[in-house]
């Protein structure tokens, strides 16, 4: 039994719908990149606008660097930009004692 042709036209759709498709689903997924944020016992992601407030001779030129935008959840379950936590650990101990003994690498 002979199977009817598919005109070329829509073959030609069905490759372009096929092609959109994979270009959305690329741009939707994107480059993403998951990090472990270290941990400090007892401390909490506050986000990188607390760090800000007293380093801000060092968050000022800071906006352009590529991982100036990570976010993650907080315990609110609000996003939260963690730029400064994603290396330096949750700083909510920070925040409130002030001292270089309740963050990772302060330097």
């Amino acid at each position: 039994m002979k199977l009817p042709r598919a005109p070329k036209f829509s073959l030609l759709i069905g490759l372009v719908c096929a092609w959109g498709l994979l270009l959305v689903s690329c741009m939707v997924v994107g480059n993403r990149t998951l990090i472990a944020v270290p941990q400090i016992a007892g401390a909490t992601l506050v986000g990188s606008e607390s760090c800000a407030k007293c380093h801000s001779n060092i968050t000022r030129g800071f906006h352009d660097a590529t991982h100036a935008h990570l976010a993650q959840p907080g315990d609110d379950g609000k996003m939260r930009n963690i730029s400064c936590e994603s290396c330096h650990g949750p700083a909510s101990l920070h925040v409130k004692a002030g001292t270089r003994d309740t963050i990772i690498n302060p330097k």
